[in-house]
């Protein structure tokens, strides 16, 4: 089977991560750390770039990580080392253009790399075993799409969305994303 690399913005790649025995020890000291760190300050909130970071699906769901494991590595134990356990988002109205497939007409969103962040950041903090990690104020939670709805829910309250979608009565998606499922 041919392997196919195909470029995704990190918050597309979710989940457990493992780095196989094969991959050499963590080995940056405080040099490389500080050229990682500055080369994303001097990024100027233009998207930086991992390159190369190389991860395979695993049959499990898990994801291995091939290629990149010191930036990746680095960067997973700087927001370790924080202690963020809790995020604050103001203006969420600003965070609302997460990437979301769907199968009805003019509710996909191509997704913004804002969204896409924070999103990454919130199932992080749940993947810890956190059930509330967000609080979020906006003067206008929805403006324009049912999928503003289906958003903001995903980045709130995902368990309700999947408690409410296996609970459906039409014996559709909720949404038509695929995701989601009626039992």
């Amino acid at each position: 089977m041919d392997a196919i690399l195909e470029p995704r913005a990190v918050g597309d790649v979710t989940g457990a991560f493992f780095v196989p025995g094969y991959q050499r020890r963590y080995r940056w000291g405080p040099d490389e750390v500080d050229r990682l760190l500055a080369d994303i300050w001097e990024s100027n909130g233009e998207p930086y770039y991992l390159q190369p970071v190389v991860v395979k699906q695993m049959a499990d769901g898990r994801w291995e990580l091939i290629d990149g494991q010191q930036r990746f590595t680095t960067l997973y134990l700087i927001f370790e080392d924080t202690g963020i356990d809790y995020v604050i988002v103001d203006e969420k109205h600003m965070y609302k253009n997460l990437a979301t497939e769907s199968n009805i007409r003019d509710a996909a969103i191509e997704g913004s790399d804002r969204a896409s962040d924070l999103h990454m950041k919130l199932e992080y903090l749940r993947s810890a075993g956190r059930e509330r990690v967000v609080t979020a104020a906006t003067a206008t939670p929805i403006s324009n799409s049912i999928t503003e709805t289906y958003v903001m829910q995903r980045h709130l309250r995902p368990d309700v969305l999947e408690s409410g979608s296996r609970g459906s009565r039409t014996g559709r998606n909720c949404c038509g994303c695929g995701r989601c499922s009626p039992t």
